[in-house]
């Protein structure tokens, strides 16, 4: 029986519709060179559903945790640090499973290469971040508070648990953020993408935090998604001057990770340095109201701000410009 003319009419916009669908779904997640990498709006989201998944598990195990743990650890840093304990355990059966190899990681072969490059970046970091406090103490945006610097042994302290403090954050984050996630980004997208989604993520994530602090006594099981639910609330309230400043310090990093492939020793003691004097400039100083220079720096901390994007992006800025003097290979798009 022959197909009624309606019918065949039906079919034909049914076919011109799948192969239109068909087209724009190939514009969407597939690059225009034909290669084998995913198109960047599908692989700037891939990392989102793994941090949710993690943070989801931590606040779960947070509720029997805090009847097994002592009650000095608060619900709030069980929630906190567990999220941080599960993203850095997932790692490496996640890059297992990715094929993820150490290389991609940013990792260099020798132990004692790896302690050199996170000493020297160290130092690196700690010389850049002290100039830029220095410079923010000389416009009187911050000033010295004299009544913490009454004892040397309480000073040394605090400086010893700042530097300790810097090594823990540089070490977990960037082995996160440059070693797994740039390190997959970059073999499923290329070190472009690579560099501007893990910056776009690094500086995101310093806005999950919830004001949240549910007593012992009424912790219930669905507290840990609660404090969940609201960190991600608030990143409606992101500070622009502060999100600017950590996306161009994503960006730094990145670029030392893309053009020096294994160098995420370097990042680690950059990272290690940058917090070190960032809390001991906090414990140290203090900002000054109704400074005409007040809006370099952005509420989150008093030290970054448009000031520290400003120079940040310029050092970028530099290394481009001296990879394309020296006429070396430039950042692949």
């Amino acid at each position: 029986m022959a197909t009624p003319p309606s019918t065949a009419s039906d079919i034909g916009r049914d076919r011109s519709a799948a192969q239109s669908i068909q087209r724009f779904g190939a514009k969407l997640f597939c690059p225009r060179d034909g290669s084998n990498r995913l198109h960047p709006a599908l692989l700037a989201l891939t990392p989102l559903p793994y941090l949710l998944a993690c943070m989801l598990v931590a606040a779960l195990l947070a509720y029997p945790l805090h009847y097994l743990l002592p009650d000095s650890l608060g619900f709030r840093s069980l929630v906190s640090r567990g999220a941080m304990a599960v993203i850095f355990i997932s790692l490496f059966p996640l890059a297992a499973k990715l094929q993820i190899k150490a290389t991609d990681f940013g990792w260099v072969s020798s132990p004692h290469l790896w302690f050199r490059q996170v000493l020297q970046g160290l130092g690196i970091g700690t010389l850049m971040l002290s100039i830029h406090v220095l410079v923010l103490i000389a416009l009187d945006v911050r000033r010295i508070d004299q009544s913490h610097l009454q004892s040397v042994t309480i000073v040394l302290g605090w400086l010893g648990k700042a530097l300790l403090t810097g090594i823990a954050v540089g070490l977990i984050e960037e082995t996160l953020f440059r070693g797994l996630l740039q390190g997959g980004l970059t073999r499923f997208g290329g070190p472009m993408v690579a560099v501007l989604v893990s910056a776009f993520y690094y500086a995101g994530a310093h806005f999950l935090r919830t004001d949240l602090k549910p007593a012992s006594g009424s912790v219930q099981w669905d507290s840990g998604l609660l404090m969940i639910w609201d960190a991600f609330s608030n990143l409606s309230q992101i500070q622009a001057d502060t999100f600017l400043a950590l996306f161009c310090v994503g960006v730094f990093l990145a670029g030392i990770r893309a053009y020096l492939p294994s160098s995420l020793g370097y990042c680690i003691g950059i990272h290690a340095g940058w917090v070190f004097v960032i809390k001991s400039a906090k414990h140290l100083s203090f900002v000054v109201p109704h400074n005409e220079w007040a809006g370099m720096v952005s509420h989150y901390d008093g030290i970054i701000g448009y000031f520290s994007a400003l120079w940040l992006a310029a050092l970028c800025l530099l290394l481009i410009g001296l990879r394309r003097k020296f006429r070396t290979p430039p950042l692949p798009a």
